[in-house]
């Protein structure tokens, strides 16, 4: 046997024609998956990375639950091994594992805000989720910041609101995007937002805490550039046409429009002396925080119109 080349190609098998896929002895190791494909257990075929995964000569592929639970689409997405895709099983819907990660240096995670069941959250790591499972990826990234990793955490919610001198102005617009979009933190849709934000923002956080322990936080952009804070928390603007279908996929561009302009982000909303309720999250939660944080505007990163998910 030695010096014998042995490889591996993969063939179809199962009743009904079924397209799930086994490996045999052959010249080579291909797979017949394309994407767009669903295995038996209702789950879709989104991309195929050159990423190696955890098992033997793999690589990741993304893959999206396509299952219906209550009478809508669970939409959950994650990574996975190549040859274990045939078998895969949803972790929000169906007690699959969670998969892999594909975790860079800098870790990027949003939080569209709402109830329970309008929570939807991404992470750069090609993996969406809803209410049933930020727990466990807050808990995730907790284990990320304890091993000395930075996360940069953004809210789609006003996470500071204006102080200012003027009583007539006080609820006016904070300007930039929000006044070239219409979409004022004070209006409707904002209000509900940052009511929302005010209730799951702290809870977000001490889950964070409780993997992390108390590291210093910030929402200074540059602060948490330049090394100096493993944790910013960041202000996420989707709105308009920019808005995708689901809350899941809004926050996935959220990410993406983070990335792309990571570390060289000016904010899509005017600086102004603010009340800072990221800053007072973090505080309560237990982090580290600067207290002249508590008076300071975030970083708002608006996504344009046409931006896609990584």
């Amino acid at each position: 046997m030695y010096g014998r080349r042995i490889s591996w190609t993969w063939e179809s098998y199962g009743a009904g024609g079924s397209s799930d896929t086994f490996p045999r002895r052959g010249l080579h190791m291909t797979s017949k998956r394309v994407v767009g494909d669903v295995n038996r257990n209702g789950q879709k075929l989104i991309e195929k990375t050159d990423t190696p995964g955890n098992d033997h000569m793999q690589k990741l592929w993304i893959v999206e639950c396509t299952v219906q639970t209550n009478g809508a689409i669970c939409g959950h997405r994650y990574a996975s091994n190549g040859s274990d895709f045939f078998q895969r099983k949803c972790p929000a819907c169906q007690g699959g594992a969670l998969g892999p990660s594909i975790a860079p240096a800098l870790n990027i995670l949003c939080v569209d805000v709402g109830s329970f069941n309008s929570i939807g959250w991404a992470n750069d790591a090609y993996q969406l989720g809803n209410g049933s499972t930020i727990a466990l990826e807050l808990e995730r990234r907790g284990s990320l910041l304890k091993a000395g990793r930075r996360l940069a955490l953004g809210f789609e919610a006003p996470i500071w609101t204006p102080r200012r001198g003027d009583v007539r102005n006080l609820t006016s617009s904070r300007g930039g995007a929000e006044r070239m979009l219409n979409r004022d933190w004070s209006a409707g849709a904002g209000c509900g937002a940052l009511a929302a934000c005010l209730a799951l923002m702290p809870w977000c956080l001490q889950t964070l805490i409780e993997r992390a322990g108390p590291i210093e936080g910030t929402v200074d952009l540059t602060k948490f550039a330049t090394g100096k804070c493993q944790l910013l928390i960041w202000e996420a603007f989707v709105s308009g046409a920019a808005k995708a279908l689901s809350h899941h996929d809004d926050a996935a561009l959220a990410v993406a429009e983070f990335a792309s302009r990571y570390p060289a982000i000016e904010s899509d909303v005017p600086p102004e002396p603010a009340v800072n309720h990221a800053a007072t999250a973090l505080h309560i939660a237990g982090f580290r925080v600067d207290p002249a944080e508590f008076g300071m505007p975030g970083t708002v990163v608006c996504v344009a119109p046409g931006q896609r998910a990584l």
